[in-house]
């Protein structure tokens, strides 16, 4: 079966930005700090952890270029170190997303509840809570036409999600930039390099997902060029996304609130909701719950692109 080369740098750059931002900056920016009490030095963290996490991502970028193939993870494997270790690391992948996927269409789920209860509207929230898992495989089933439909169709799709999710990025950043204050960031920083340590390690895997692409080499146009810059044009944004929507909401908290506000079970739309005009905080919720489900598209993109590089 011949792969078309569909994909440009548009749907590279959303395929990789929705692929990793998700729960690690709606969810993870907030109850980080049940685990790991850092405070609004969190923004170190996420400073910190985009090192690693870049160099990574360039070490992709350049192995894309050189070997633009689909089922890109098993063609780096096997080319450096051996096909049966390639051969065994796409069963194992493939073993893995099985579980992945499933349990991030459950935990879709449950947040996109925030959205709803943003809203007001219990009735829905109470009806997501009574039926997770039949709306969860609905969730894995619509993803899966959409991948069966081809690859010019996933590109459409993922692009929309895209949009949506950074447009709802830069309204918080935009309307909520003018709540921070430095007496609040300075209240909640705390300055402890061992738990800004322990955050950055925790805060990494946020970063984690811009692999997506390399597995469809083979169907991204002029592989060569487009792959790695928006491999790299994506890790910036990407970077950017996270400290400015932790500088936000950091500094939106007044004392009071900081040392009031339950982190173990919140997130930044259930935050900011506090903060941001009524239209703009629906919109960062409902934002959220695309960041969340977006990544389920280029999961099922990438491990099913692994069976084409045999």
């Amino acid at each position: 079966m011949e792969l078309k080369r569909e994909l440009g740098l548009k749907e590279v750059v959303a395929t990789v930005v929705t692929s990793v931002i998700g729960g690690g900056l709606f969810i993870s920016t907030i109850q980080i700090q049940s685990k790991v009490n850092v405070g609004s030095a969190i923004i170190l963290s996420y400073i910190i952890a985009a090192i690693p996490a870049f160099l990574m991502a360039l070490c992709y970028a350049v192995l894309s270029s050189a070997l633009p193939s689909s089922g890109g993870e098993y063609v780096f494997v096997s080319r450096i170190i051996d096909p049966f270790i390639g051969f065994i690391s796409t069963w194992a992948r493939w073993f893995a997303m099985i579980a992945t996927i499933a349990a991030m269409a459950v935990g879709d789920i449950i947040l996109i509840n925030n959205f709803f209860d943003v809203l007001g509207m219990h009735a829905a929230v109470d009806f997501i809570a009574a039926n997770i898992q039949i709306i969860a495989i609905v969730l894995v089933i619509l993803f899966f036409l959409i991948n069966y439909l081809g690859v010019k169709v996933y590109g459409r799709v993922q692009t929309a999600m895209f949009v949506l999710l950074m447009l709802g990025i830069s309204l918080l950043i935009i309307f909520g930039i003018r709540n921070v204050s430095l007496s609040n960031l300075e209240y909640s920083f705390h300055f402890n390099m061992e738990n800004i340590a322990m955050a950055s390690s925790l805060i990494f895997f946020s970063y984690i997902g811009f692999a997506a692409i390399a597995n469809a080499g083979d169907e991204v146009k002029e592989p060569e060029k487009t792959l790695p810059k928006g491999i790299t044009v994506s890790m910036f944004a990407i970077a950017l996304a996270y400290i400015f929507v932790a500088l936000v909401t950091y500094g939106s908290m007044s004392p009071s609130f900081y040392d009031s506000y339950d982190f173990s079970s919140g997130s930044v739309p259930d935050l900011m909701a506090n903060f941001l005009p009524a239209a703009i905080a629906v919109y960062v919720a409902f934002a959220g719950s695309i960041a969340i489900i977006s990544d389920i598209n280029p999961m099922m993109l990438a491990t099913s692109r692994l069976a084409f590089a045999w």
